[in-house]
């Protein structure tokens, strides 16, 4: 409804002033340092405009009045601009968050089995070193000192394993083609457990 009188002034005094904090606002954030998306402030200079261009209309022609329909408008424009994006956003944020917990767990995991494997050389090299105390020739000790060397590394290899893994991680890998003996190989783990089996009167053997 078309309306005229003081508190029709007034009314337009406060939308002026309403006006002019929001320019300075505006401003104000435009000159600050900070990394702001600038874009998100795009329909408050057309709400700005609009209320301006509408305001004068009002003033030469009281009886158009478009300020619901340019309030509407504005409002339209946020939601397709400011308000989709930051939902986007919050949702890449929590699939982030989803692979993130994903990528703890597997680690966990790994590093629960990592533990456990590791073990076994290690008790070797304490098994074979407590052997070599006890060892009765000059060639038994010699002997376990072997089993030591092998287990160590053996231990070494796996450490080596967990650093190559951290380097997937961060792509810095490098893959290499290297040949190995099967039987060689299988000969080696069985060591490994060969001191645990002998305090359990067991044997292992490989036959290929």
């Amino acid at each position: 409804m078309n309306s005229t009188g003081m508190l029709t002034y007034l009314g337009f005094i406060g939308a002026s002033l309403y006006i002019i904090f929001m320019i300075l606002t505006l401003v104000m954030i435009r000159d600050k340092k900070d990394n702001l998306d600038k874009n998100k402030y795009i329909p408050l200079y057309f709400l700005i405009g609009m209320l301006i261009l509408v305001a004068i209309l009002r003033l030469i022609v009281p009886e158009i009045n478009f300020i619901s329909i340019v309030i509407s408008l504005v409002d339209m424009i946020m939601i397709f601009t400011v308000e989709n994006p930051d939902v986007k956003l919050l949702n890449q944020v929590l699939l982030a968050k989803e692979q993130a917990e994903k990528s703890n767990k597997v680690k966990s995991d790994f590093l629960s089995s990592m533990s456990h494997e590791i073990r076994t050389p290690l008790n070797a090299i304490v098994g074979f070193s407590e052997l070599i105390d006890s060892a009765e020739t000059l060639e038994e000790a010699k002997e376990n000192s072997k089993e030591i060397m092998d287990a160590s590394n053996t231990l070494l290899n796996m450490l080596s394993n967990v650093i190559d893994i951290s380097q997937v991680e961060v792509d810095n890998v490098e893959i290499k083609e290297v040949s190995y003996d099967l039987e060689k190989e299988l000969k080696n783990i069985c060591k490994l457990y060969q001191y645990k089996l002998e305090e359990k009167h067991l044997d292992l053997d490989i036959d290929i």
